[in-house]
C-alpha cells in the first residue's frame, strides 16, 4: 500500500507535519491488518507543484525524506496474482435497479462468483444472492 501525503508545500515540507499524519494513520492501518513496517510506504508530495511525484524531491526542499518519488515507489509495488479460490474482490463500476432487480457492474479482480451463491456486499454489509451472471 502506498499512502500519499499531499499538500506538503502548504506546511513548507515540515517533518513534524509529516510525522503527525503518519502517526495518526499508522494505528488505523495496523487495525485494518496492514503490515505498516514492511508493506506500507508513506510518500510526501505536492500534487499541485508536481514535487516528489515523477522525480525525487530535491534534498534542499525536503532534507528529511530519503525515499523515492511516488512513481518510483509505484514501479516497485508487486503486481498481485489472481487467486480463483481467494476472497472475492469486485470493484463496482456501476449499479442500477430494473424491474425490482439489483444489477452490479464490475471487473472481478480476485476470487470467483458462482450462479446461485451468496456474497456479502461491503461496506454496507448487505447479503446478495447471485441469480444471474453476465459476461461481456
Amino acid at each position: 500500500m502506498v499512502v500519499i501525503i499531499n499538500k506538503m508545500d502548504t506546511c513548507e515540507w515540515k517533518q513534524d507535519r509529516y510525522d503527525e499524519i503518519r502517526g495518526l494513520l499508522t494505528p488505523f492501518l495496523k487495525e485494518c491488518g496492514f503490515d505498516t513496517e514492511n508493506k506500507v510506504s508513506f510518500v510526501p508530495i505536492s500534487g499541485q507543484e508536481g514535487l516528489n511525484v515523477s522525480e525525487k524531491i530535491d534534498s534542499k526542499t525536503c532534507p528529511w525524506y530519503s525515499g523515492g518519488s511516488l512513481l518510483e515507489i509505484f514501479d516497485k509495488v508487486p503486481i498481485p496474482t489472481r487467486d480463483p479460490a481467494g476472497p472475492v474482490r469486485l470493484p463496482i463500476l456501476d449499479k442500477f435497479t430494473d424491474d425490482g432487480k439489483f444489477y452490479i457492474y464490475g471487473k472481478l479482480e480476485n476470487g470467483s462468483i458462482q450462479f446461485d451463491s451468496e456474497k456479502l456486499l461491503q461496506p454496507s454489509g448487505k447479503r446478495l444472492h447471485i441469480k444471474m451472471i453476465y459476461n461481456s
